[in-house]
C-alpha cells in the first residue's frame, strides 16, 4: 500500500530552503554564486538522501534529483558538476550496493541532456517555458533511475512508477515555481526603488538646474549690457557674441542633461560644415591652449548637411 504520510516532510526538505534563501541570502553580495548555489544546493541534497520518501514498504526513495537539477539549472554546469560529486560521495558513505551503480549510471546518462538543457533554460524568458524544460528534463533522471533499478529487483508496480514520477513532478514544479515567483518579486521590487530613486533625482535635477540658471541668466545679461557698449573693439564684440551663443547653449545642455527623459531627436536645419567647424574651433580653442593642443582644421570645402545643430555642436 502506497504511503503518503512522509511525503509532506519530504516536500518541505526541498521548499523550505527556497524560502530561507530568499530571506537571508538572496540580498546579499555573494561574489562566487557558482560556489554558493553549490553549497546550498548540496546541503539540501544531503537533507533529501538522509530523510528518504518511504513510498511502500521496501520502497525507499529520495528526491535527490530535485536539488541535483536546481544546481545545474540556477548555478550553471560547474554548480552542478560540484553536487554531483558530493551526490556520489555520499552514496558512497550509505552504503556499496546497486543504489550506488545506480546513481552513477543516472549521472552518465543525464550530464549530456543537462548540458544542452541548461542553455535551453537560460535562454527562454517565459515562465511557463522554463518550466516545461524543468520538468522534461527531470523525467530522464527518472526514468534512468527505474530502468536501472528494474534490473535489480522486480517489486516494481504500475502504482509505485505512477507515485514516484507524481512525487518528483509535483515537487520540483512547486520548487521552480517558488524560485521564478520570488525571482520575479524581487525583481519588481527592485524596479519599483529605482523608479522612486529616479524619481527624487529629477526633483534634485530640477532644483539643481534651477539653481544654475540664475547665475547664467546675470551673466547673459551683463555680457549684452557690454556687447552695447561703444568703447569695445569689433574683436571684442565678437568674443561677447560667442560668450552669449555659448551661455545659451549651456542652458540647453542643462536642460538636456539634467532631464530624466530622453531628449527628444529635436529641429534638424540645414548648416555648412566648413563654418560650423569653424565656429566649433572658436568654442574650444580656449581648453586647447590649456593644454597646450593646437587645434589643426583642414575642412574649407563648403558641404550642406541635414541635422540637430546643437547635438552635433555637443558631439564635437
Amino acid at each position: 500500500m502506497i504511503r503518503f504520510d512522509n511525503y509532506l516532510f519530504v516536500l518541505l526538505l526541498n521548499v523550505v530552503p527556497i524560502f530561507i534563501y530568499y530571506y537571508y541570502f538572496h540580498k546579499m553580495k555573494i561574489k562566487n554564486k557558482t560556489v554558493f548555489t553549490f553549497i546550498y544546493c548540496s546541503a539540501i541534497l544531503i537533507l533529501s538522501m538522509t530523510f528518504p520518501l518511504e513510498i511502500a514498504p521496501g520502497h525507499i526513495y529520495d528526491l535527490r534529483t530535485i536539488p541535483w537539477l536546481i544546481a545545474f539549472f540556477y548555478g550553471g554546469f560547474p554548480a552542478g558538476l560540484l553536487t554531483t560529486v558530493v551526490m556520489g560521495i555520499y552514496r558512497y558513505m550509505i552504503g556499496v550496493n546497486a543504489g550506488l551503480l545506480v546513481t552513477m549510471i543516472i549521472v552518465l546518462l543525464s550530464l549530456p541532456i543537462l548540458y544542452y538543457a541548461i542553455k535551453r533554460y537560460k535562454q527562454t524568458q517565459s515562465f511557463i517555458k522554463k518550466i516545461m524544460i524543468a520538468c522534461i528534463t527531470s523525467l530522464f533522471p527518472i526514468s534512468i533511475d527505474l530502468i536501472a533499478t528494474s534490473f535489480f529487483t522486480n517489486k516494481i508496480t504500475l502504482t509505485f512508477i505512477v507515485y514516484l514520477y507524481l512525487a518528483h513532478l509535483v515537487t520540483f514544479i512547486i520548487s521552480i515555481y517558488l524560485i521564478e515567483s520570488l525571482s520575479y518579486q524581487e525583481r519588481q521590487k527592485e524596479q519599483k526603488q529605482q523608479t522612486e530613486r529616479i524619481r527624487l533625482i529629477g526633483e534634485m535635477a530640477a532644483s539643481v538646474a534651477h539653481e544654475i540658471r540664475n547665475p547664467l541668466t546675470v551673466v547673459k545679461g551683463y555680457t549684452h549690457l557690454l556687447k552695447e557698449s561703444s568703447n569695445i573693439t569689433e574683436k571684442q564684440q565678437e568674443m561677447l557674441s560667442l560668450m552669449g551663443s555659448e551661455l545659451v547653449r549651456a542652458e540647453k545642455i542643462i536642460n538636456d542633461y539634467l532631464s530624466l527623459a530622453r531628449p527628444n531627436e529635436g529641429v534638424k536645419e540645414q548648416i555648412d560644415l566648413a563654418v560650423f567647424l569653424k565656429k566649433v574651433e572658436e568654442i574650444i580653442n580656449p581648453y586647447a591652449l590649456l593644454n597646450n593642443v593646437k587645434i589643426i582644421n583642414h575642412v574649407h570645402t563648403p558641404c550642406s548637411l541635414m541635422l540637430g545643430k546643437m547635438k552635433f555642436c555637443n558631439c564635437l
